[in-house]
């Protein structure tokens, strides 16, 4: 069974409440509620500022601290963030060792153009070790709006990325890594990104205890069948 820590963000500049916050409360809630989910259990979640350096330290001190002192068997990480021009949930491939913030983040905090990490070239990138291609086209299969993503930006979620994936890097056992950019509840109501986020981690939990090829949606639902959704999501919509 894996093991997830699951982050949202708070609000910041343009996004006075960011649905990742809902969307986790959500995970939450249900896992408290399911008796059916034997794919993977929720082990820690949080809501993070918009705020670079304070997340670099939650992550360090906080999070991976937390995973190296616990017995864990597949721990995995998923970052949540909103994507104000997405159109559909993007699992993203890779973080660049970039900060260029269009905006200051929430402690005032406005680089152009600076490495994340010196220790590594200028926008070089971390790659998540989870088959995204995969997960993607397994759920966009299932009529999901689910995408690979090859560009987290270069404002905080890409800063949030890339600490996880060189701290993943260093900690065993071995942590997967995922962001996930949800777009804008104008453009997807909450209800419909609530089911998409759950089938989600269903398929990234699936991938990392048995490989995509599992079925972890049908698995974490207790046998639903996921070729319902498509259905059920347009029904969300009206």
């Amino acid at each position: 069974m894996a093991e997830l820590f699951i982050t949202a963000f708070g609000g910041f500049q343009g996004v006075s409440r960011n649905p990742t916050e809902d969307l986790l409360e959500d995970v939450v809630g249900r896992c408290k509620d399911s008796k059916t989910n034997d794919l993977w259990k929720l082990v820690g979640h949080t809501v993070l500022p918009v705020a670079a350096k304070e997340v670099e330290t939650w992550l360090k001190d906080t999070l991976y601290g937390k995973i190296l002192s616990n017995n864990y068997s597949h721990p995995v990480v998923v970052h949540m963030g909103v994507d104000k021009e997405a159109t559909e949930y993007r699992l993203e491939t890779y973080a660049a060792n970039e900060a260029s913030f269009r905006c200051p983040d929430q402690a005032g905090w406005q680089p152009s153009q600076e490495s994340i990490d010196d220790s590594h070239p200028f926008a070089s990138k971390l790659l998540t070790d989870l088959p995204v291609s995969v997960i993607a086209g397994l759920l966009k299969a299932q009529g999901l709006p689910v995408e690979q993503s090859f560009d987290a930006g270069r404002f905080v979620c890409n800063w949030t990325y890339y600490h996880s994936l060189r701290l993943a890097l260093e900690t065993r056992p071995r942590v997967h890594v995922v962001f996930v950019h949800v777009p804008p509840l104008a453009v997807m109501p909450l209800e419909e990104q609530k089911e998409v986020m759950w089938h989600v981690l269903a398929e990234v939990a699936g991938a990392v205890v048995g490989g995509p090829e599992k079925g972890g949606v049908e698995d974490a639902l207790g046998g639903v069948d996921a070729r319902r959704l498509p259905s059920l999501l347009r029904a969300l919509r009206r």
